[in-house]
């Protein structure tokens, strides 16, 4: 299509702490009792740490978004899978301790978390179907305020590959 590309991507290997950290405050903050809460955000809510764990916290997301944006001063456009595998199936977590659940979620959701924390543009795009008929794509992030050449590169890599997902509609969710 005309774009050079290179294999690159930006450090964010050590934001998983701070991440958590903060996700944990965020489910003591919402005021949601206990009781109304599922598993895995009960045993968080038992995890949240002091307001200095949260401002380090904060601070240290902080320095690793200045890192991330930093990588983009020699980089358009990154492109990464939008999720590390296929969708979650119905039920796939049930039997999981409230730890693993959330390690799997974290490994799961891994390419999002960091363009979240920088506050880069970043758009998904369904590139196909798995072999068991199930959406996967492709996430765009760019620099920051870069959102023209996201939708510019989003709309020719659409018209690229092809597929329109609404003539594939009736075959994944055909009615009774």
């Amino acid at each position: 299509m005309g774009h050079h590309l290179e294999s690159a991507c930006p450090d964010f290997a050590d934001l998983v702490d701070p991440f958590m950290t903060i996700w944990r405050a965020g489910v003591g903050a919402t005021g949601i009792p206990r009781d109304f809460l599922t598993p895995m955000n009960r045993w968080l809510l038992d995890q949240t740490g002091s307001a200095g764990d949260y401002l380090r916290a904060v601070s240290q997301m902080q320095r690793i978004a200045r890192r991330i944006v930093q990588f983009f001063d020699r980089y358009d456009v990154l492109l990464v899978p939008t999720y590390m595998h296929s969708p979650i199936r119905i039920g796939e977590y049930v039997d999981l301790s409230p730890e693993k659940t959330l390690e799997r979620i974290i490994q799961w959701i891994a390419p999002c978390p960091p363009f979240n924390a920088s506050g880069q543009p970043a758009i998904a795009l369904p590139t196909g179907f798995n072999p068991e008929g199930l959406p996967v794509g492709v996430q765009l992030v760019g620099r920051p305020a870069a959102e023209t050449t996201l939708i510019a590169l989003a709309a020719e890599l659409e018209a690229r590959i092809g597929i329109n997902f609404m003539d594939c509609r009736p075959s994944l969710f055909s009615e009774a």
